[in-house]
């Protein structure tokens, strides 16, 4: 909590990493209140509210386009191999190596109902093979689904 509230933590950049050199990893940014604050213009008193009122407007100035550097390696899922990038174990007692904050998009196959979220992503092997405790509002349809013979479709 000291980090989080007083503003004594720091962002770590990773630029050589062994095995994966071309990789760079950013964690922890911002780490503070105050740096998200500095980072969203607004006062640390202020952070919550500043917050709040971003999440309840429509994003403006936003414009598709057809090349972009995000878009210049694009993987396919059936060439999508999870273990090529720097994934590590988080501390000595993890069961393996995690993905910390992995976006999952799912949909119940006999509702329709979407849910994205962040999960902590352990890697099973290669391709997209992870396990997930899902946890939250829609979770539960997520844990029943091996239950009902089916698999979780799922975009990961």
């Amino acid at each position: 909590m000291h980090s989080a509230t007083t503003g004594g933590g720091k962002a770590l950049l990773f630029q050589k990493i062994r095995g994966h050199e071309p990789w760079r990893a950013l964690a922890q940014a911002p780490a503070t209140m105050r740096q998200m604050a500095l980072a969203l213009g607004a006062s640390e008193d202020r952070l919550i509210q500043c917050v709040a009122s971003c999440l309840g407007r429509p994003l403006l100035g936003l414009e598709e386009v057809q090349k972009a550097p995000c878009k210049e390696k694009v993987l396919k899922a059936s060439s999508i191999d999870l273990t090529s990038m720097p994934v590590h174990q988080h501390s000595e007692r993890d069961g393996g190596l995690y993905i910390g904050a992995g976006l999952g998009i799912v949909r119940d196959p006999d509702t329709g109902i979407q849910n994205l979220a962040f999960h902590r992503m352990m890697l099973k092997g290669r391709g997209r093979r992870v396990s997930v405790w899902p946890r939250g509002i829609r979770g539960g349809f997520i844990r029943n689904m091996p239950k009902r013979g089916c698999p979780c479709p799922s975009r990961w």
